[in-house]
């Protein structure tokens, strides 16, 4: 399968609500937009392939159990761990590492595909 915008699209996105999301995760205030795609794997677990977008906001994450990869199709976040902040955009990639704590914020609408590691 390739995974791009388009493989993304025409699995068909769905709106994601607040209790969707891990114990570990929160929507940041002003998150809007959330809309999720399951592409592959177990939901939560190291194999899992989603896609994920969203307009304004983004989420906090606090002492994360799992790390993942993530490559953004569209749009751009800042990337933010307490002490230093990465900007990432469309074409590129990141990762948060297992224990992660911080926030992963839109500063232009996002599309991104992410695995679970």
């Amino acid at each position: 399968m390739l995974l791009s915008l388009e493989t993304l699209n025409a699995a068909g996105f769905s709106p994601m609500n607040a209790d969707e999301l891990p114990p570990f995760a929160a929507f940041l205030d002003g998150t809007t937009g959330v809309e999720q795609v399951h592409l592959a794997g177990p939901l939560g677990g190291a194999g899992q392939i989603s896609g994920l977008k969203f307009a304004t906001g983004g989420f906090a994450y606090t002492d994360m159990p799992i790390s993942e990869s993530a490559f953004l199709l569209e749009g751009s976040v800042v990337v933010n761990d307490g002490t230093t902040s990465y900007s990432v955009s469309a074409g590129e990639g990141f990762i948060i590492p297992l224990g992660f704590t911080g926030t992963v914020t839109a500063v232009t609408p996002v599309t991104k595909i992410f695995h679970v590691l």
